[in-house]
């Protein structure tokens, strides 16, 4: 039987500080969300051992549908110098992956959360 208490020693497992509930924890960039009235569901950052990389995760529920947040994300991507590396639409859920110099940002968006992770290297 497995024991998730004690990963195996192959497994990297991230330092995680939750955010107040209903808040957007610091270090996140805000103005990836799309309106201030959105319902924060979580927010948490993430360190991992002997590694420099820090990531902010924030999960919301939309205002819009699917294909308008996907838009708006694609064309903030462009018009703030982010390079699009993968990208897929869907009737049921849409993603981007986006770079720029030592940061990414991944976006999945379904009809009832978007969630953002915001990637320090």
């Amino acid at each position: 039987t497995e024991n998730f208490q004690n990963p195996p020693s192959n497994v990297v497992v991230p330092k995680i500080i939750q955010a107040t509930p209903g808040k957007v924890v610091e270090g996140f960039p805000e103005e990836l969300i799309l309106d201030s009235k959105n319902e924060i569901i979580q927010s948490y950052s993430a360190t991992y051992p002997n590694s420099l990389v820090k990531q902010e995760t924030v999960v919301f529920i939309p205002l819009k549908n699917i294909k308008t947040n996907y838009n708006f994300y694609l064309d903030w991507s462009k018009h703030n110098n982010w390079s699009v590396i993968n990208s897929s639409e869907g009737e049921n859920v849409s993603l981007l992956y986006l770079r720029k110099e030592m940061e990414d940002i991944n976006i999945t968006i379904t009809a009832t959360h978007i969630t953002i992770s915001h990637i320090n290297k």
